[in-house]
C-alpha cells in the first residue's frame, strides 16, 4: 500500500515525523505526491502553540499549501489525469491523526474537486505560493484599490509581505510598517514605496510624513493588538457632515490577521471622521487561487521573492523551532518532499 510521510504536531510545542499507509483513490478522488509544501508561518506556529482551535486535536497534521503531482485518479474523475501538476490546500485527516489542515505530508488521497491544475510545463517551485498568496490577494481585491492611492500594510510576515506585493501590483503607493528592518527593506525591494520602523515612538507621525491626511487603505497583518490600534490611527478621516456634503469613498481597513487577544474599543470613537469600510477577508476562493496562477504564469508575480529557505521535510523539528525562536532570521519555509 502507498505510504505517506507526515509532519505531525504531537502536542503543543512538539513536532514529530510519522509514516502511515493509505489506500487507492475511490470515486471522486485522486492520489497526489507532494513535491513542495509552504509553511504558513504565523498560522502554523500558533497551531503548534495550541491556538486556532487546535487544542484538543493533537496529534494533528498542519499545513494548507502544497504543489503535487497526480499519481492516480478515481474511476469517475475526468478533468484530472496522472502526471498533472496541481496546487492544493486542505487535505483529509490521516489514520491516527487529525488534520489542521493536513497538507504537510508526502502523499494524499483527496477529493478531485479541490486541486487546481497548473499550466503545462510549469515548475513546481514557481507555484508554491498559490494557496497562501490567494489569501491576501482576496483582501486586496475586496479593498478595490485605485492607482495612486496610499496603502499602509502593518506587519511584514508572509501574509503582510504578500499583501504589500499585491497592492503594489495595483499601482498604489505602499508603505510598510514592521519591527524588522530586514523585512521592511525587502518589501521596498519588492515594490513598496517606503518602510517605517514599527518600534519608532513616533511611528504615526513618521507614516503621516508620507501621507499627511492618512492612508486610503490600511492592512493590518501583524495579528497584534498594537497593530490594530496603530491601524485605526492611520486611516484617512472622511468628513462631510459639518458642511452638509454626502459622505462617499470611505477609507478601508482590511483585517488580514487573526487575534489571540481581545481587541476592545468604543466603536463610535474608534475610527476617525465619519467611519470607514471594514473588510475581514475569510480564507480564499477558487477565483483567488486562479488569479494567483494567472499572475505567476504572466510573469507579474514571482514566488522566489517570498521563498527564503527550502529544506528537506525530515528536518521539520529543527525548522519549526528556528521559525519560533528566531523569527527575525526566518521569513518563510518550504519543505522539499522529494529528498
Amino acid at each position: 500500500m502507498p505510504k505517506s510521510n507526515l509532519v505531525v504536531f504531537a502536542q503543543p510545542g512538539e513536532v514529530e515525523l510519522h509514516t502511515v499507509e493509505l489506500g487507492d483513490p475511490g470515486p471522486g478522488e485522486i492520489a497526489i505526491r507532494t513535491i513542495y509544501s509552504l509553511v504558513s508561518t504565523g498560522t502554523e506556529l500558533r497551531v503548534l502553540a495550541g491556538h486556532y482551535g487546535s487544542a484538543g486535536k493533537f496529534p494533528l497534521v498542519p499545513g494548507y499549501s502544497l504543489v503535487a503531482r497526480v499519481e492516480a485518479v478515481g474511476p469517475d474523475v475526468k478533468h484530472l489525469r496522472e502526471g498533472d501538476l496541481v496546487s492544493c490546500g486542505n487535505m483529509p485527516a490521516k489514520p491516527g491523526f487529525e488534520a489542521q489542515w493536513g497538507a504537510q505530508g508526502s502523499y494524499h488521497i483527496c477529493s478531485a474537486t479541490g486541486p487546481l491544475l497548473l499550466p503545462e510545463n510549469a515548475k513546481a517551485l514557481d507555484y508554491v505560493t498559490v494557496e497562501i498568496g490567494a489569501i491576501p490577494l482576496r483582501g486586496a481585491t475586496m479593498a478595490q484599490p485605485k492607482p495612486g492611492e496610499t496603502v499602509v500594510v502593518i506587519g511584514q510576515g508572509l501574509i503582510g509581505a504578500l499583501s504589500a506585493k499585491w497592492f503594489a501590483l495595483h499601482k498604489t503607493r505602499v508603505i510598510v510598517v514592521d519591527i524588522s528592518h530586514e523585512r521592511g527593506h525587502r518589501a521596498v525591494a519588492r515594490g513598496a514605496f517606503a518602510f517605517v520602523d514599527g518600534r519608532d515612538a513616533d511611528v504615526v507621525d513618521r507614516v503621516k510624513a508620507y501621507c499627511p491626511s492618512g492612508a486610503d487603505i490600511v492592512v493590518e497583518a501583524s495579528g497584534s493588538v498594537p497593530g490594530i490600534e496603530l491601524a485605526m490611527k492611520l486611516v484617512k478621516p472622511i468628513g462631510g457632515w459639518s458642511d452638509g456634503t454626502p459622505v462617499t469613498g470611505l477609507s478601508r481597513l482590511v483585517l488580514q490577521a487573526n487575534y489571540l487577544a481581545e481587541v476592545t474599543h468604543n466603536l463610535f470613537s474608534a475610527f476617525p471622521g465619519e467611519g470607514l469600510t471594514l473588510l475581514t477577508p475569510m480564507d480564499r476562493r477558487v477565483t483567488d487561487r486562479q488569479a494567483v496562477v494567472t499572475n505567476i504564469a504572466a510573469g507579474r508575480f514571482h514566488s522566489h521573492e517570498f521563498v527564503d529557505k527550502v529544506v528537506p521535510w525530515d528536518s521539520a523539528r529543527e525548522a519549526y523551532q528556528a521559525l519560533r525562536d528566531r523569527p527575525d532570521q526566518h521569513f518563510s519555509l518550504i519543505f522539499d518532499w522529494t529528498l
